[in-house]
């Protein structure tokens, strides 16, 4: 079973890999994250304004991208999701409420900044903004060609209306009060960055995703198959011995028993020892997903061996 339990969690470690590799490529935004498009002509200065005085809105993001290209301005209030960082530090409340704006750009544009001294500025629009951070990872993404700007209630490097950019707003764990960010907008559309097309997942998922479902399918059936060999062991011994119903029942719970605790310290150790060497980003959709096949396997053994006992008797 520790093999199982190892293909497991690796299968669902790459898929990790591969959601979190998506996760940069949208700029740090969450498959749970809005897009909302509107014809507002007020700047993102006065919406900031806005959306900072409603004081339920907590814990989200709004970026504010710029078409075709790889400009993003940024206002954020509270906790919420940030990107890996090679050096320097993240964006902070303080950063949205400040005059002067602030830039986190990717590591492709880090090698272009302007480095006078230790400080690090970038060149935008005649004028040279502070770098307080670089972010990307190892693995190549769109993120290391992003640039990410401050944008404040006092401040913003641009005049342009809400209709010239398209709006992302996302929120951790997952967005609140989504119908105030659609009045303080205005917003005449509103959807899902990643369209989902099925109730639980969406067919880009499927597509992507589909050697995860088959490799579940797969592991859950050599579960059962290492059932199936502890119960033939059972059988085996239900076959030699002739026992009374008493000494039945009790030999059941020892074997269910004795499985249960068995398969329960294997995936444990497992786990364990494959979390350390391995990527994983969901912890708890991994524990959940190891408590299905717990159980399933589990309530598998002890219905075969129920089944078992009244065979033994006939």
């Amino acid at each position: 079973m520790m093999g199982i339990t190892f293909l497991i969690v690796f299968s669902f470690s790459q898929m990790n890999r591969i959601a979190y590799q998506k996760i940069l490529d949208r700029g740090g935004l969450s498959e749970s994250a809005y897009v909302l498009k509107s014809k507002r002509h007020q700047s993102i200065m006065a919406v900031n304004q806005a959306l900072k005085q409603q004081k339920q809105l907590t814990n989200y993001q709004i970026q504010y991208q710029v078409p075709n290209t790889k400009i993003t301005y940024l206002y954020g209030a509270g906790d919420f999701k940030t990107l890996p960082l090679l050096s320097g530090r993240f964006f902070t409340d303080d950063d949205f409420q400040s005059q002067v704006p602030v830039a986190v750009v990717g590591k492709k544009v880090a090698k272009t900044l302007y480095r006078p001294t230790q400080q690090s500025y970038l060149k935008f629009k005649g004028r040279y903004i502070s770098v307080i951070g670089v972010v990307g990872n190892q693995q190549a993404s769109r993120l290391d060609s992003q640039i990410f700007i401050t944008t404040s209630p006092v401040q913003s490097l641009t005049n342009q209306s809400l209709s010239h950019f398209k709006i992302v707003i996302d929120g951790k764990p997952t967005l609140s009060h989504l119908s105030t960010f659609q009045h303080v907008l205005k917003a005449q559309q509103t959807q899902k960055l990643v369209t989902q097309n099925t109730p639980l997942v969406g067919r880009a998922w499927l597509k992507q995703y589909w050697w995860f479902i088959i490799s579940n399918i797969v592991t859950l059936g050599l579960s059962l198959l290492v059932a199936e060999v502890w119960l033939f062991a059972v059988r085996q011994m239900a076959q030699k011995h002739s026992i009374g119903a008493q000494v039945r029942h009790q030999v059941r719970w020892h074997e269910l028993r004795g499985f249960m605790l068995s398969l329960l310290l294997s995936m444990v150790v497992t786990t364990l020892l494959a979390i350390s060497r391995l990527y994983v980003l969901q912890y708890q959709d991994l524990i959940s997903l190891l408590i299905f096949y717990y159980l399933v396997t589990v309530g598998y053994f002890a219905v075969r061996l129920h089944r078992i006992g009244h065979q033994t008797v006939q």
